[in-house]
């Protein structure tokens, strides 16, 4: 039997793991200590828990090598570009109006 939801579906906000900051050396190597690839794959089972596994450390090693930052913001305000480019690019977006 299909059921319907009436209303609005509520979708958690996802966090992403990562970002223009994300350590990629420091990745690997988080990655490189987690993962054993000499892992025996026999049954279905095996497999399964192999994925949930190697998911789980990717997930792990980025969020290590990803700094936290706090909203889109503060992350856009701490990136600093030359005046001479954001002089251009106001210009551009007054162009646009």
């Amino acid at each position: 039997m299909l059921t319907i939801a009436y209303g609005p579906l509520f979708i958690p906000a996802l966090s992403n793991l990562v970002t223009r900051q994300t350590d990629w050396d420091s990745f690997r190597e988080v990655l490189d200590s987690l993962i054993n690839l000499k892992t025996s794959l026999h049954t279905e089972s095996d497999l399964e828990e192999a994925v949930k596994y190697y998911t789980s450390s990717i997930c792990d090693a980025a969020k290590t090598a990803t700094p936290s930052s706090g909203t889109v913001e503060q992350v856009r305000l701490s990136i600093s570009y030359p005046l001479e480019i954001r002089q251009m690019v106001d210009e551009r977006r007054h162009a646009r109006r």
